[in-house]
């Protein structure tokens, strides 16, 4: 089992967004709405959107996307062929611990919907 996160299993431009972000089928979560689409592709794919809105310092921003990709990459394998974009709605004082879990359960609701 590859438990790699390559660039293929990313979604990198503007029309991959576009279109997860139109099919509009999304999950809410206390700190973040995680959107998905089917894709042609044999595996999942992950995009990130976390603004300074939300997390104002760069430091906050790049946690959450090492918490959400560092998940991501190790229950892939597991997850149906879908892409997805995780947005995060709210960070006041979230500890990794607590992102972590909120992040799990997304992709445990991704594996019992299909």
């Amino acid at each position: 089992m590859n438990y790699q996160l390559k660039s293929d299993q990313k979604l990198l431009n503007k029309q991959d967004f576009d279109r997860v972000f139109s099919f509009r089928q999304r999950y809410f979560f206390d700190l973040f709405v995680a959107y998905y689409c089917r894709n042609d592709f044999q595996h999942p794919r992950l995009g990130i959107v976390v603004s300074k809105r939300n997390a104002k310092k760069a430091v906050d921003r790049n946690r959450v996307k090492r918490v959400i990709r560092e998940s991501f990459r190790l229950c892939k394998s597991e997850l149906p062929n879908n892409d997805y974009v995780v947005c995060l709605r709210n960070m006041s004082s979230v500890n990794k611990a607590e992102l972590r879990k909120s992040v799990d359960s997304l992709w445990k609701r991704s594996k019992t919907s299909v």
